[in-house]
C-alpha cells in the first residue's frame, strides 16, 4: 500500500477550526466547556485557497468536502467563494459541505443551494433529534435558525441530507425526525452512532460529562439503550499486538484521499491530522507527536502553499514514514491500528 498524489480524487477539507456551537464530544472545547489550548481560531481565505490548491491539482479532484476536525465551514467568511472557485476551475467536480445550520442569513443558504444542487453534491445537516433535543448535544445552536437554513437551502435547488448522531435522550424520535426529513424536502436521512463513549482503558461504553465555560459537570450524554443503535466498537479488541497492526488497511490509499487542515496541512486523513492533539489518547500519540516535530516531517513541512504543492507532500517524508509504520510493531501510529484495522474500521461501524 503506497501513497501516490497523481492518484488522489478526493479532498476533504476542514476550511476552519472555528465554530458557533459547543458540541461536548467535539475535541474543540473541553466536554463542551472551555476552548481547548490548542485551537488557534485559523481560516482558509479565498486567496489563501488559491495558494494551497493549484489548477492542476484541483483538475483531478472528483470530490471535495468540507468537514473536519474542530470547525464548521459556515463560520469561515469565504466558504461561497472557496467553492464557486472550486468549481470554475474544476466544472465536474463534486462539493459537500457539513454543518450544523445555525448561523448565516437565508440568502446564504440559497446561495449554497444553488452550489450543491448538483447530482453527487450535498450537504449534510447534523440535527440530532427535534426541536426539544438537538440543543442537547448542538449546544448554542438554534433550532428554529436550523430549520430557516435547511430549507432556503432546500427551496434553492440545494440537496440536503439528516444525519441523525443517536444518543439516549433522542433516540425515540428517529422515525419521527426520518419523517419530518422527507416532508421537509431532504434527500437522505442518516443515523450515526458515535464511538466515543467508549473508554478504550476500561473496554467499557461510559456516560460523557458536560462542562460549562468554568469546567463545571452540568450534566450527561448517554448511550443509547438499545444495543443496535450502539457503535460495535465496544465490541472489538484494540491492542497493539503484531497480528493487529499488520491488518492495517488503508481507506487514504484505497479511496485515493487526503485530507487538509485549516492551516493547510497536508495529511492522510483527519485521524491522523488530529490524534497528537486529542488530549484524551495521552501517551498513545508519543510516535506521531515526535513525527511532527522532527526534521522533513515536521508540521511546517507538509503546509500546502505557492512554494510547496500538494504533490511535494502526499509524495515526501511524511507520508512516506506514515506508510512504513502500518507494520511496526514497535511504535505503531494509534489511529491507524485502532480505527482502520481490515476486520473493523470505527467509521463504518458508525453507520452500520
Amino acid at each position: 500500500m503506497k501513497f501516490d498524489s497523481s492518484k488522489v480524487r478526493s479532498v476533504h477539507l476542514e476550511i476552519t477550526d472555528k465554530c458557533n456551537a459547543s458540541c461536548p464530544m467535539c475535541p474543540r472545547t473541553d466536554h463542551g466547556g472551555p476552548l481547548n489550548p490548542f485551537i488557534n481560531q485559523n481560516e482558509i481565505t479565498l486567496e489563501k485557497a488559491k495558494s494551497i490548491f493549484d489548477t492542476t491539482f484541483l483538475k483531478q479532484i472528483n470530490f471535495l468536502q468540507l468537514c473536519g476536525n474542530f470547525g464548521d465551514p459556515i463560520v469561515a467568511k469565504d466558504t461561497l467563494e472557496i467553492f464557486e472557485y472550486f468549481r470554475s476551475v474544476n466544472p465536474k467536480i463534486s462539493l459537500g459541505m457539513h454543518t450544523n445550520g445555525s448561523a448565516r442569513p437565508p440568502d446564504w443558504w440559497r446561495r449554497m443551494g444553488q452550489i450543491l444542487s448538483r447530482p453527487g453534491d450535498y450537504c449534510k445537516f447534523a440535527l440530532d433529534g427535534l426541536e426539544d433535543t438537538n440543543h442537547i448535544y448542538r449546544r448554542n445552536t438554534q433550532w428554529n435558525k436550523i430549520m430557516q437554513s435547511a430549507q432556503s437551502f432546500i427551496d434553492a435547488g440545494g440537496i440536503a441530507h439528516w444525519e441523525f448522531l443517536v444518543f439516549k435522550h433522542n433516540q425515540h424520535q428517529i422515525e419521527e425526525a426520518r419523517k419530518m426529513s422527507v416532508e421537509l424536502g431532504f434527500k437522505e436521512f442518516f443515523v450515526k452512532k458515535t464511538s466515543r463513549f467508549y473508554n478504550y482503558k476500561t473496554g467499557l461504553n461510559e456516560p460523557y460529562p458536560i462542562y460549562n465555560e468554568k469546567s463545571e459537570t452540568i450534566g450527561f450524554l448517554e448511550a443509547p439503550a438499545e444495543q443496535k443503535l450502539v457503535n460495535s466498537v465496544s465490541a472489538t479488541k484494540s491492542d497493539s499486538s503484531a497480528e493487529t497492526i499488520s491488518c492495517v488497511e488503508c481507506p487514504s490509499i484505497l479511496e485515493n484521499q487526503i485530507y487538509i487542515s485549516s492551516r493547510g496541512e497536508v495529511f492522510p486523513c483527519c485521524f491522523i491530522a488530529g490524534e497528537p492533539f486529542y488530549s484524551y489518547h495521552g501517551p498513545e500519540s508519543q510516535h506521531l507527536r515526535k513525527l511532527f516535530s522532527d526534521g522533513n516531517t515536521a508540521i511546517d513541512q507538509i503546509i500546502a502553499s505557492d512554494t510547496r504543492s500538494i504533490f511535494t507532500v502526499i509524495d515526501g517524508p511524511l507520508f512516506k514514514e506514515i506508510e512504513n509504520n502500518f507494520k511496526n510493531e514497535e511504535s505503531p501510529i494509534q489511529s491507524c491500528q485502532r480505527i482502520c484495522r481490515k476486520d473493523f474500521k470505527i467509521v463504518k461501524a458508525e453507520y452500520q
